[in-house]
């Protein structure tokens, strides 16, 4: 079919060289906002974050500091306590690394395709860094985290643009049917018997490269929200202190193939990302939902001793494209404004600094932490892990197995995009909808259409008493509960259309989607959706995303059976 989505700007993003890099989340503690955050805190004295862990000689920081993020908020919000959280990360590298093998799951053929991995895109990384879009909706006269980490004064008054494509590269992977049933329990959804993948023979192999290459923002909350990785560490012990242990972790995740993925003990809400938010709220939330995930350029040599604390520090990178360079994902756990700026080997501008948990055992800073200062240009990434118990939603509808990897956008115009589904064989009650967005107070509508029975996902009942419109605050990862859940008949094909209202005069509205797949240096992103599934609506038409080379739209479904 002729690609109709001329008049679309398409990014399409280029790989992130970065070897470790990290990620993060959003709302539900039951710990009452605080005004104005104190000086000095440490959720370490306050009981709400794990100890220190060990990542041995492996890559995988990403998946330690998202772990320790998600432990401190399941704390936070009384899953487990501090002397029993110990989630495995383990579990989280080896389903990050390992796409789905289950044809009849709804997110088969989407994952990383080689076991050789060093380099990820991550769309929402790829905006605020370039893009820098959300930066327009600043309402504040305070510092965002990202200005008061690199001592910038003002924002730019006009967005700068994203690097952009004049055409949709042609497909990385040619398309070969795989044989495929209805759809799994395990997953929800649709069936998939026309969707099409190349995976080139791949299956699960034993080697170690899956702790060894690093990881992003994209896959840790990829993971999570697909309801997996947030597994006990008791049944995926992680042993990286010889080579021999490595091995040994690699053989024994091998061996549960698909049995163990959906073993989760919490499942991800929400990850909002706070490179844009001002400190304050940075803060707060920290105080509210726990210990806050973040990537710097990190090397020993910066950082200084100064009695028996260490402090970091580096000058390496001080220009504006300093985070792209971050190469380390560590955790903040606590700040104190006034420690001082000459206990750094190299002096920043003003005192104050993070506390930070490492990931380098307790023979590593002090005891395993260090201060971080509030002006190291190289840190990007911000994230808050909120999770929640498995039971809040007994199923889960979703098309997108590895998030996003492209986004399409438009100068000052609404877009629609909408995912339709067949229900399972018993009746549900639909309660919540997830979603990504890529800019600061965005505001969307969810609707749901019951009984869709044309070519678009309007054909059916809108069921208005459902809908809801919210502002969302921060750009992330989202779980949005609707006001009134929906009924669900056995087997009935239903839809949700999410509405993303333009941002102003002049400014642009962005939606994500899966995009196509694509090589990396040493590894293959690929992406599979059907006919039918995802759309995305332009100058009142409705598109089949597939026939636009999108591929699905990240948009997530959780219903309850009805007993």
């Amino acid at each position: 079919m002729e690609k109709k989505l001329n008049n679309f700007i398409v990014y399409r993003f280029g790989i992130v060289m970065c070897i470790i890099m990290a990620i993060g989340m959003l709302f539900g503690s039951r710990y009452t906002e605080a005004k104005k955050p104190p000086k000095k805190y440490s959720l370490v004295q306050k009981g709400m974050v794990t100890g220190i862990k060990d990542q041995g000689g492996s890559g995988s920081c990403w998946a330690f500091a998202a772990i320790k993020s998600a432990e401190s908020n399941a704390i936070m919000n009384g899953l487990t306590t501090k002397s029993s959280a110990d989630f495995s990360e383990s579990h989280l590298i080896w389903y990050a690394y390992h796409a789905t093998l289950d044809v009849d799951s709804t997110i088969y053929g989407d994952g990383i395709y080689d076991e050789a991995f060093n380099n990820s895109g991550d769309a929402l990384y790829n905006v605020l860094r370039y893009g820098k879009s959300s930066s327009v909706f600043k309402t504040s006269s305070e510092p965002t985290v990202k200005q008061y980490i690199k001592g910038i004064a003002t924002l730019p008054a006009v967005e700068t643009e994203a690097p952009t494509v004049t055409e949709t590269p042609v497909p990385i992977v040619t398309a070969t049917p795989v044989p495929t049933s209805t759809s799994s329990v395990a997953t929800g959804g649709s069936s998939i018997n026309d969707r099409k993948v190349n995976t080139n023979g791949y299956s699960y192999k034993s080697t170690t490269t899956a702790y060894m290459g690093g990881g992003t923002a994209a896959m840790a909350i990829s993971v999570f929200a697909n309801w997996s990785g947030v597994a006990n560490e008791s049944n995926y012990m992680y042993k990286s202190d010889t080579v021999r242990n490595l091995i040994e972790t690699a053989k024994s995740m091998c061996k549960l193939g698909e049995t163990a993925r959906y073993d989760s003990v919490a499942h991800l809400q929400n990850a909002n990302c706070y490179d844009l938010a001002t400190v304050k709220q940075l803060k707060r939330d920290i105080m509210q939902k726990g210990a806050a995930d973040l990537s710097i350029y990190y090397n020993d040599s910066y950082l200084k001793k100064d009695g028996k604390y260490r402090s970091y520090y580096q000058t390496k990178y001080m220009k504006k494209n300093a985070t792209k360079y971050a190469n380390h994902c560590v955790t903040v756990v606590g700040w104190n404004d006034n420690y001082s700026k000459n206990k750094f080997k190299h002096k920043p501008k003003k005192n104050g600094a993070w506390l930070i948990a490492n990931s380098y055992g307790t023979s590593s800073g002090n005891n395993g932490y260090f201060w971080l200062s509030y002006y190291d240009r190289s840190i990007t990434d911000v994230y808050i892990f909120e999770v929640e118990p498995t039971d809040n939603y007994n199923n889960i509808y979703q098309y997108d197995g590895c998030g996003f990897y492209d986004y399409v956008a438009f100068n000052n115009r609404t877009i629609y995009a909408s995912n339709v589904f067949k229900a399972n064989a018993q009746a549900e009650n639909l309660s919540a909808v997830s979603l990504y967005t890529l800019t600061e107070k965005q505001k969307v509508k969810i609707s749901v259409y019951k009984g869709v029975n044309g070519n678009t996902p309007d054909s059916g009942t809108l069921v208005s008493e459902s809908e809801i419109t919210t502002t969302i605050a921060h750009a992330g990862y989202h779980t949005i509960v609707l006001p009134t859940s929906v009924y669900l008949s056995p087997s009935e094909k239903f839809s949700v259309v999410v509405t993303y209202y333009k941002n102003g005069k002049g400014r642009k509205t962005y939606v994500p989607f899966e995009g196509e797949g694509f090589d990396g240096e040493s590894a293959r992103f690929l992406f599979a959706s059907n006919e039918g599934e995802s759309f995305v609506k332009y100058k009142n038409q409705w598109l089949d995303a597939k026939d636009e080379r999108l591929n699905s739209a990240p948009i997530k479904v959780f219903t309850n059976n009805v007993f």
